[in-house]
């Protein structure tokens, strides 16, 4: 309702000839109640309205107020405002700033842009972020640390890929000789199947979103992976063009016999490898929603098990490295980590089940973080170097300057 609104204001606007029109904060979502924070769709669907109203701006300068991704933050959500400077007879580009934009004087450029001295600094800084950040994912790259498994590994489905050397993942890197095969499994081809997307992207009514920003499309209109080629075009076996979202769910606790902090893990049925438990989110679903009816499916737990926990955090959301990631279709993720009591622990009633063949809790040591599917284990080491420097880290001061050890050598 309120991007209607928007839209209709904004044509009202051109059709007097006005320049420039302003909205005020938040003026997308309105001001959120608690819980919408974590949900999903409604997020998601905030960012898309961004889009619709970029698509009604050409020929105007306009800002309005929406919620975004803070990136510096564990992914928080914060208010922003979007700008859509004018360019006369070319397609706009949409750019983000905070709050701070408002109340400046807004002149006009040579090149036709309205700008402040303050957005200009901020451009400026947004580029240098971006430069920094670019170097970091290369090294990252050579280092093995992302990618890897999205380039070298496949689902038992797949075709070989094309061959993909570290110097040559980033799309922004000419790779003239590159040319993978595409592949989409039978399954996400078959228009009965409820989680898939159109063949065609154009029927795709839906905007993409993604965490790791705003979503880059290839010259046929497909939507490419953010970190870069993977050697096979196509869906895979994945239902979504695009980031397919996921929820991981970290589950710990420190065993006092054995001295050892211990996660709780699942066998995947399709691979034999030991896994985080977790799965797809579901449509309207939030985080928390998607991992308490995973772990119910996989392993049979009651939620209400895991609300009496001692530590609580969300880790990390952006992309995975996973084998069945390819060009055109992705996983992202949300993790979740919850401590428990030992005792709370080891009385939960655990029986696997769905996409999980066995389940076990095993010692997290930097042996057994080498072993998981796909990025897990990185994922894993994330939550607990987060829990063991948190001052709410609910473990005893001997046993965290021995984790601390452990695990930053």
């Amino acid at each position: 309702m309120n991007t209607k609104k928007i839209i209709s204001e904004i044509d009202n606007a051109k059709l007097k000839g006005d320049d420039i029109i302003i909205f005020p904060e938040m003026a997308v979502p309105g001001y959120l109640l608690g819980d919408e924070w974590e949900n999903y769709s409604y997020i998601t669907d905030c960012f898309a309205y961004n889009n619709e109203i970029r698509s009604a701006t050409n020929g105007i300068f306009a800002i309005w107020g929406n919620v975004d991704l803070d990136y510096t933050k564990k992914m928080k959500m914060v208010e922003c405002a979007n700008i859509m400077p004018l360019l006369s007879n070319t397609s706009t580009s949409n750019y983000y700033c905070s709050k701070r934009a408002f109340g400046f004087d807004l002149r006009k450029s040579q090149n036709g842009f309205y700008f402040t001295s303050e957005y200009l600094k901020m451009k400026k800084d947004i580029l240098e972020k971006r430069r920094i950040f670019t170097s970091k994912k290369l090294q990252m790259l050579k280092e093995g640390l992302i990618h890897t498994k999205s380039r070298t590994e496949k689902h038992a489905s797949y075709p070989v890929r094309f061959t993909v050397p570290d110097e040559k993942v980033l799309w922004d890197i000419p790779f003239a000789l590159y040319n993978p095969t595409e592949f989409n499994a039978p399954i996400v081809l078959d228009s009965n199947t409820p989680w898939a997307d159109p063949n065609e992207m154009t029927a795709v009514t839906r905007v993409l979103s993604s965490f790791e920003g705003n979503v880059k499309f290839d010259e046929k209109g497909l939507p490419i992976n953010p970190i870069g080629r993977t050697g096979l075009k196509g869906r895979g076996v994945l239902g979504r063009w695009g980031a397919n979202f996921a929820v991981d769910g970290i589950v710990t606790t420190f065993n006092p016999i054995s001295h050892q902090l211990q996660v709780l893990t699942i066998t995947r049925t399709d691979t034999g490898e030991t896994a985080l438990p977790g799965g797809m989110v579901d449509s309207n679903e939030t985080p928390i929603q998607t991992r308490n009816r995973e772990l119910k499916e996989e392993l049979s737990i009651d939620p209400t098990d895991l609300s009496n926990f001692l530590y609580e955090s969300y880790v990390y959301r952006g992309y995975v490295d996973d084998p069945r990631n390819t060009d055109n279709a992705w996983i992202e993720t949300t993790v979740i980590h919850t401590h428990l009591e030992y005792d709370i622990a080891q009385n939960m009633r655990i029986c696997a089940g769905d996409d999980a063949s066995d389940f076990k809790w095993i010692p997290i040591t930097t042996e057994s973080l080498q072993s998981f599917y796909a990025n897990h284990g990185l994922t894993l080491l994330m939550a607990v170097k987060e829990m063991v420097f948190s001052d709410t880290c609910p473990l005893d001061d001997s046993i965290i300057i021995d984790l601390k050890q452990q695990f930053t050598r």
